[in-house]
């Protein structure tokens, strides 16, 4: 995914799912490390809305990976908690959106043929 920045990034969600973490909680830790960030670096992490399951616009955040290696370093000195190394989240992210690639063209191989059945 690309953020507005044009960077490779990595919302909270992906995050949270890869890590098994509440999103609620990991986006109110983002939110206190966020402090620190915007004091050292001038800047803001970015953020995007999403609509839940029960159509409810929700705020997500979107690091990439200067960020979440900063967040990451964070959360592991103020909490103790662990999060996979930078790397292997991005791999997992990655693999991911491969494997959803993959799905997709299958899917439109698939109609392709049932379409052209469909012809004959």
């Amino acid at each position: 995914m690309e953020g507005e920045r044009g960077l490779e990034i990595m919302s909270s969600r992906d995050i949270a799912a890869l890590t098994q973490r509440d999103h609620r909680l990991l986006k109110r830790d983002i939110s206190r490390i966020e402090i620190e960030w915007e004091k050292a670096n001038g800047s803001k992490f970015e953020i995007s809305e999403y609509e839940d399951d029960n159509s409810n616009r929700l705020v997500e955040y979107l690091l990439n990976r200067e960020e979440l290696s900063y967040v990451s370093a964070r959360l592991n000195k103020t909490s103790g908690e662990r999060l996979n190394s930078i790397n292997d989240l991005f791999k997992s992210y990655s693999d991911l959106i491969r494997a959803y690639a993959d799905e997709v063209e299958k899917n439109e191989r698939l109609a392709k043929l049932i379409e052209q059945e469909d012809n004959n």
